[in-house]
């Protein structure tokens, strides 16, 4: 019995190694490590699924940590553990901690519906490294930083008349003799 306890405890060791190290590729914007890191837990027999769940709990704890002086009792750690995510959570910005767990949320839904987990994981981590976020959080390609990403132009808005011109160029309008979207347009520009 004893030996069971001290396998589970290893496993949840290197379990809490991988998510502080997935956590950290993606802090460095490590596209190759962190796809590497994919092919690793495929070598290992890894339920995706679950470790997406796993990594979802790790980055909760990330952001309470960031945002707590005292260690809630809502997280279960060893003290050398509290310890990793409270450098951790010092390291990593509130905003990309927050992308990621929306990420990931998004990836279980995909994955309930029938697509396939470790796709989905890469994805994010896809995401999440090689995809840089630009003003306002909108994602920039990294190859095209901010000031060089092409905008595209909005279209300009249509010309707004007031109800009351409006009705008056109808009014003024005979229905037999201004039939044309030309001639009613014509009649109704502002001066």
């Amino acid at each position: 019995r004893a030996h069971l306890q001290e396998t589970l405890d290893i496993l949840g060791i290197v379990q809490h190694d991988l998510l502080f190290e997935i956590v950290d590729l993606v802090h460095d914007r490590d596209t190759r490590g962190a796809l590497l890191f994919v092919e690793r837990l495929s070598e290992g027999g890894t339920d995706y699924t679950q470790f997406i769940k796993d990594l979802l709990g790790h980055l909760r704890d990330v952001y309470v940590v960031k945002h707590t002086a005292d260690m809630p009792a809502s997280i279960a750690a060893t003290e050398e553990q509290l310890d990793r995510l409270r450098g951790q959570a010092a390291r990593v910005a509130v905003a990309r901690t927050v992308s990621f767990i929306d990420l990931l949320g998004e990836a279980l839904r995909s994955i309930r519906q029938g697509s396939d987990p470790r796709l989905e994981l890469e994805l994010v981590l896809i995401k999440m490294t090689a995809v840089a976020a630009g003003p306002a959080g909108a994602p920039v390609s990294a190859g095209h930083p901010p000031a060089e990403r092409p905008q595209k132009a909005e279209p300009a808005p249509p010309p707004r008349m007031s109800r009351a011109r409006c009705l008056r160029a109808i009014s003024r309008a005979p229905l037999r003799m201004r039939t044309s979207w030309e001639a009613l347009k014509a009649e109704t520009r502002e001066p």
